[in-house]
């Protein structure tokens, strides 16, 4: 582990039980499956990436990112869980392919929630919305996709860039969607 470059772990299982904070820039997993269950403080922008060889990545804690921008991607056919909550003032990214939220994704600071290029945001969470009211909302773009895995998960606006929203089977009847924007073909 190194505090300014970053973290990789490569291995068949490893679950980490202390949060981190300080200068971390990311997360790689190469390999294997790995837990960490205590909360992520972001003091500068990071990318936590689950890579075409890893197996899952979950994230049991809270993701508190400050200011600052944080990335998250599943370059593979692992699965990437979101569990905590995220708070923070700037963009939370889902850049590559699917993840999976069963928190709450608020960026009450000033940011939105994107999911743009192959990312895919499966929202999950059981009692409430992931998309909050009073958070500055989800930006779909390019072929960013938002998949309700839940019922009731959004309570904030929608910006529709090029991406595309599915519904799944599911309601958003309460609470509803705050607005919807339309800023591309």
């Amino acid at each position: 582990m190194n505090g300014q470059g970053g973290v990789e772990l490569i291995g068949e299982s490893i679950t980490l039980g202390a949060g981190w904070e300080g200068g971390l820039n990311s997360i790689l997993v190469n390999g294997g499956e790995v837990t960490i269950n205590n909360s992520l403080i972001n003091t500068q922008n990071k990318r936590i990436t689950l890579n075409q060889g890893g197996k899952s990545l979950t994230l049991n804690g809270n993701i508190e990112t400050g200011n600052q921008t944080m990335q998250v991607g599943n370059l593979g056919d692992g699965i990437l869980t979101l569990n905590g909550d995220r708070s923070g003032g700037n963009a939370l990214i889902i850049r590559d392919g699917p993840v999976t939220a069963n928190g709450i994704l608020s960026n009450t600071g000033g940011g939105v929630t994107q999911v743009l290029d192959k990312g895919v945001l499966i929202s999950s969470r059981k009692n409430g919305p992931s998309i909050q009211p009073g958070s500055h909302g989800l930006a779909l773009r390019e072929k960013g996709l938002f998949r309700l895995g839940a019922a009731n998960q959004i309570a904030s606006f929608v910006n529709f860039a090029g991406g595309k929203l599915e519904m799944n089977g599911f309601s958003n009847d309460t609470p509803v969607i705050g607005n919807a924007a339309l800023s591309a073909n």
